[in-house]
Parts: structure tokens; C-alpha cells; sequence
């Protein structure tokens, strides 16, 4: 089955680079861009499933649209593309962290750790809450 990706950038020439890298890297893929939440949650209501979500607005924001939620629950992968403001808070959700210049070789990295996780089968690797003491 073909990889479904979702592009969430507000530099629409970002979002356009960006999408030709993951069609060079793979062409069968379903790329979905989205300039703003909006659009990115409509998009993602219409999937049953995504494996990466390529993020860089604010990551922060993505709870307030409850987009993270539904990324994980199609089995995406948040990807964090630079941003100073989102590195504390994508660090904090353990999601990895994209730095530019967005080259199809990190491009194609972070692509084949979002499968390597997929293949092992882990779909959360946010932290859990701390367990209480029983003792």
C-alpha cells in the first residue's frame, strides 16, 4: 500500500519543495498539504489512515486543533520541521525534529524512521503519564 503523507506548512514554498522531495522519494506516495489547521483537519477527517505528518507551524498549536491526536490515531508519525518555539514542545512529545536545509537525504531519513518504527509496531511513543507509588 502506498504511504500517505500530510505537508502542514504555512510557507507555501516550503510545502511545495517539500512535496516534491517525498514524490521524488517516493512516487506512488499520497502527498495532502494544508496551509492552515483548518484545512489540515479537514484533510485528515477524510483518511483512514497516515503514516507521516511533515509539521512546521507552530507544534504547540496542533493540540489546540486536537490534529495531533488525529495524526496519531491514523498511525502518522509527527515530524517537526525546524521552528525554535516547536523544539521544546515537540522534544517534550518525543517527536522528532527536522532541521534545514530540507535535503531528499533527511528528508528520506526521517522517512525511513517513521518505518522502522511502523515495522516494530510501536504507534505511540509519546510519554505516558508518571505512574503513582504504591509503595
Amino acid at each position: 500500500m502506498a504511504a500517505t503523507h500530510l505537508i502542514l506548512c504555512a510557507d507555501q514554498v516550503v510545502a511545495v519543495d517539500l512535496t516534491e522531495i517525498l514524490q521524488d522519494l517516493q512516487p506512488d506516495a499520497r502527498i495532502l498539504t494544508a496551509f492552515n489547521f483548518e484545512s489540515a483537519s479537514s484533510l485528515l477527517q477524510r483518511q483512514s489512515r497516515l503514516d507521516a505528518a511533515f509539521i512546521c507551524v507552530p507544534a504547540a498549536k496542533l493540540a489546540i486543533w486536537n490534529l495531533d491526536d488525529d495524526i496519531e490515531r491514523l498511525g502518522g508519525q509527527i515530524l517537526v520541521l525546524n521552528g525554535e518555539k516547536s523544539r521544546a514542545y515537540a522534544k517534550l512529545r518525543r517527536w522528532p525534529v527536522i532541521c534545514s536545509p530540507f535535503t531528499p537525504e533527511v528528508i528520506g531519513a526521517a522517512l525511513a524512521s517513521v518505518q522502522a518504527l511502523s515495522v516494530h509496531g510501536v504507534a505511540d511513543a509519546r510519554p505516558t503519564a508518571p505512574r503513582k507509588s504504591t509503595g
